[in-house]
This record gives C-alpha cells, sequence and structure tokens, in this order.
C-alpha cells in the first residue's frame, strides 16, 4: 500500500513538471514569445494593445515609434495565422496611416497594396485599402482592388458606394444589380437598389422593387399608412421597410400627425436622431397634449446622448401631465427618476 501511494505520488510529480509553463521571455522577445506560445485570441488582445499604443505615438508624431507598433500588432496577428477570425487589420491600417501623416500617400498604398495581395485579395483585408482610399480620395484604386477579391455581395456593394460617391448612379445600380442577384432575399440590398433606380430616374422599376418589399399600394395612403404600423412590431428587418413604408406615407399625406409619428418612430428605431428629433418638435407643437409625442421625442433626444438630458426630463414630465394609461406612466415615472439621479454634468456609463 505504502509502495503505491508513493509511486502515485511520483507520477503526480512528473505530470505537473511537465505543465509548467515556460519562462517569461525578456522584454525584446515578447512579440516572438507571444507569436510561438500563446493563442489566437491571446494574441489579437496583445495586437489590440500595441494599435492603442501606436495612435498615441501618431497622435504625438513620434513616426518610428507609432510604426514599430503597428508592425508588431501586424506579426502577432497575420492573415495566414487563422483566417479572418483572428486577423486584426488595425497594424495594417496604423502602418497606412503613419505614411499618409508623413505625406506619404504613394507610400501608403504601396504598402496596403503589398499586404493585401499576401492574403489573396481577400475581402476583409481588400476593405482597409478601400476605406483608405475613399479617406483621400482615391476611388479608382479602390474599385482596382475591389476588382481583384472574391465577387459577392459585401464586394458589390462597396462597389456600389464607391460609384455613388463618383456620382455615377448607372454603374451603381449595375452593381446593386448583382448584389440582387446574388442575395434576392436581402432587404437592405433591394431598398438600396430600388433607391438608385429611383434617384436615376428609372422610377417605375424603383417602385415596383418597394411595392414588392411592402406588400401595398403604395400609391393607397390609407394602406400604407397601415402596413406601417404592421412593420414597425416585427423584427430588424421589417423595421428597416417601416421606415420606407413610413416615407411614403410621409410623401402621400405629409400634414397627418400620425403618419409624421409613424416617420419619426421609424427613424427612432434606426437610430437616426437627426431626422427624428425635427418631427417630434413639429408634432409636440401641433398636439401638445398627446403624451405618445412627448414620450417618444424623449426617447429620440436620449440618442443624441447626456447632453439632452434636461430635455429628455421635459418631454418626458409633459408626456406625464398629459395622463398617459397607468403602464405607460408607470415607465415614465421610471425614465424620470432615472435621469433625475444622474449628476448634473457627468456623462451617463455606456451601456
Amino acid at each position: 500500500m505504502t509502495l503505491r501511494v508513493g509511486l502515485l505520488f511520483a507520477t503526480l510529480v512528473i505530470l505537473c513538471a511537465q505543465q509548467v509553463p515556460p519562462a517569461a521571455p525578456p522584454d525584446d522577445d515578447v512579440t516572438a514569445y507571444l507569436r510561438e506560445r500563446r493563442g489566437p485570441a491571446l494574441r489579437r488582445a496583445a495586437a489590440d494593445d500595441l494599435v492603442r499604443a501606436g495612435y498615441v505615438a501618431l497622435g504625438l508624431k513620434a513616426y518610428a515609434e507609432a510604426e514599430d507598433d503597428f508592425r508588431k500588432a501586424m506579426d502577432l496577428t497575420p492573415f495566414s495565422d487563422s483566417g479572418m477570425v483572428y486577423f486584426s487589420d488595425g497594424g495594417i491600417r496604423g502602418v497606412a496611416r503613419v505614411y499618409l501623416a508623413q505625406n506619404r500617400k504613394d507610400d501608403a498604398f504601396r504598402f496596403l497594396q503589398a499586404e493585401i495581395a499576401k492574403t489573396q485579395y481577400d475581402v476583409g483585408a481588400v476593405n482597409v485599402l478601400v476605406d483608405i482610399a475613399l479617406e483621400t480620395g482615391d476611388s479608382n484604386i479602390a474599385l482596382e482592388a475591389l476588382a481583384k477579391t472574391t465577387q459577392y455581395t459585401p464586394t458589390f456593394l462597396q462597389e456600389a458606394k464607391i460609384y455613388r460617391l463618383q456620382g455615377d448612379l448607372e454603374s451603381a445600380i449595375g452593381a446593386m444589380r448583382k448584389a440582387q442577384a446574388m442575395s434576392p432575399g436581402d432587404t437592405t440590398v433591394n431598398i438600396a437598389l430600388a433607391r438608385d433606380l429611383i434617384a436615376a430616374g428609372h422610377t417605375e422599376d424603383g417602385s415596383h422593387i418597394f411595392q414588392t418589399l411592402l406588400k401595398v399600394d403604395i400609391t393607397d395612403a390609407t394602406a400604407v399608412q397601415g402596413r406601417c404600423a404592421e412593420l414597425a412590431s416585427g423584427d430588424n428587418s421589417d423595421r428597416i421597410l417601416s421606415l420606407v413604408c413610413a416615407q411614403y406615407a410621409a410623401a402621400l399625406k405629409p400634414d397627418d400627425p400620425d403618419v409624421m409619428e409613424a416617420l419619426a418612430w421609424a427613424y427612432v428605431s434606426q437610430f437616426v436622431p437627426s431626422q427624428s428629433i425635427p418631427v417630434y418638435e413639429t408634432l409636440v407643437e401641433l398636439a401638445p397634449q398627446n403624451y405618445l409625442y412627448h414620450f417618444h421625442f424623449a426617447m429620440a433626444l436620449a440618442q443624441q446622448g447626456y447632453s439632452t438630458k434636461d430635455h429628455q426630463l421635459a418631454e418626458l414630465k409633459s408626456a406625464l401631465a398629459c395622463n398617459p394609461p397607468d403602464g405607460v406612466k408607470a415607465n415614465i415615472q421610471i425614465m424620470i427618476d432615472q435621469l433625475a439621479k444622474l449628476p448634473a454634468n457627468a456623462p451617463r456609463k455606456q451601456e
């Protein structure tokens, strides 16, 4: 028995010794250590830290230090390591921005093109060049890179975006038709194509797409208004359509408060306060005793952040004064209490 216990103890000692992690490397070899010893998720986290350090250095115009940090980040997360799962484009973007900050645009694009070629023109990597090219106004460089990547929906969407910026709506329509052929059921793709068609003067074709999507006669104001209410309570795809539907309804009945509310609320659901707030400003003037307008106005204001706190409180109190139903009244009071607890000059904690 004693011998067996002794053998078990010896075995455990050997196993524990085998599992002792290797000693940490010297500071100057941390990058190599992470590449060899740590998993891709840890390397990605370390790369993100380096990218942040690189941008700090770039802000201080310490270009050599910034480029060094960005290149170390690239070494930690090469595309070939594990595809796009752990590949980080922060390093590549950072190096390009170091060159741009020094007015070395040609060097930036040569660097980006070389790095993208290493990924076999994967669309995720190509998008880095596209973003930089659009910032610098070199849209043709972006189109050349997209032509070399895999041709699927995201590629065509990027091409259409570039053509719109160039004012070439017919080419944008061509790219969107390719995207639609590849993703025929994609609501966002169909809406974008319809809008491009109408903007280019192909009103009948664009309206046909909208009518198919909305499943209603888009010339019938009452039917369109009813469809808005149905879509507003659906999933995200339906809410996107709800905005389109509300825009049609507003075009048919621009002075109808119910239609205006549907439009404003559709903008809230899509987080576009710059469009919803002006509508609610009009609505609370038209119908100051309508609690829903004040309540929804406060929610639209909340999307602009803490700076609108006082205005939010005012609209919520106005809603409460309109004697809303008990359930709504309770929710409004909760929101008022939460806002009242916030410090006067401190921003809300971001969720």
